[in-house]
C-alpha cells in the first residue's frame, strides 16, 4: 500500500496523457478547429503532443527511480 501511495500521483499523471492522446485519434476536426490553434489543425497532432509530453515527463521519473535504488 505504500507504494501505492508514493507511485499514485505518476499514475494519474501517465493515464491523463495516455487518455489525452487516445483522445486526439477520435476528436472530429471541428472541435480541433475551434482550439484556435496554429500548431494543432487536426486531432493527431494533440496525440502526438501528449505522447511527446508524457513520455519524457515519465521517463524522467522512471529514470530517477532507477537511479534512487542504486544508493
Amino acid at each position: 500500500m505504500q507504494q501505492l501511495k508514493i507511485h499514485f500521483p505518476a499514475l494519474l499523471y501517465g493515464w491523463f496523457w495516455v487518455g489525452m492522446a487516445l483522445s486526439g485519434f477520435f476528436a472530429p476536426d471541428n472541435r480541433v478547429a475551434e482550439l484556435g490553434s496554429e500548431w494543432v489543425s487536426h486531432g493527431w497532432h494533440l496525440s502526438l503532443m501528449a505522447l511527446t509530453f508524457g513520455t519524457i515527463t515519465l521517463g524522467l521519473y522512471c529514470w530517477r527511480l532507477r537511479e534512487g535504488t542504486k544508493e
